[in-house]
């Protein structure tokens, strides 16, 4: 038996905790946020680990992708009760283009992902709500995104 298997010789590592991992190792600790949606924070990384505030915050960031479709996702734990964490792409006007959210409870993380349809190559706005509740979250973005 070796450290990757169970008594029977099962993996103990799935592969969703093997891709939990790597977005843990390729995401980094989120720069300074911004809270206006006019000077948005550059997103630059894969992902971002975070943790809520105690109090419910919008965060804006800009980021250049597409055209084609990227994949959103977002994973959530409350800190009490129950949290939502949502994340809507917003074309530079502030029109809503996608939204993909995590509801989540204390006792496990809830991951969540869906796509969002980008028609062109430009800059735009990811737009992060948490509410008072909302304990540790991660967000990650992938597909045609520059970095």
């Amino acid at each position: 038996m070796n450290s990757f298997s169970g008594q029977k010789g099962y993996p103990l590592l799935t592969i969703s905790s093997v891709l939990l991992i790597l977005m843990c190792i390729s995401s980094i600790p989120v720069p300074a946020q911004s809270t206006d949606i006019n000077n948005p924070t550059p997103w630059e990384s894969l992902g971002y680990n975070m943790n809520g505030t105690g109090t419910a915050t919008t965060y804006y960031y800009s980021i250049e992708a597409g055209p084609g479709t990227i994949t959103i996702h977002v994973q959530a734990k409350a800190r009490v009760f129950s949290t939502g964490v949502s994340v809507d792409i917003l074309d530079e006007s502030g029109s809503p283009i996608g939204r993909v959210g995590a509801i989540a409870g204390t006792e496990s993380a809830v991951r969540n992902q869906g796509n969002v349809n980008l028609p062109s190559r430009r800059r735009w706005i990811v737009k992060i709500t948490t509410d008072a509740n909302t304990g540790p979250y991660s967000v990650w973005i992938d597909g045609p995104v520059n970095r």
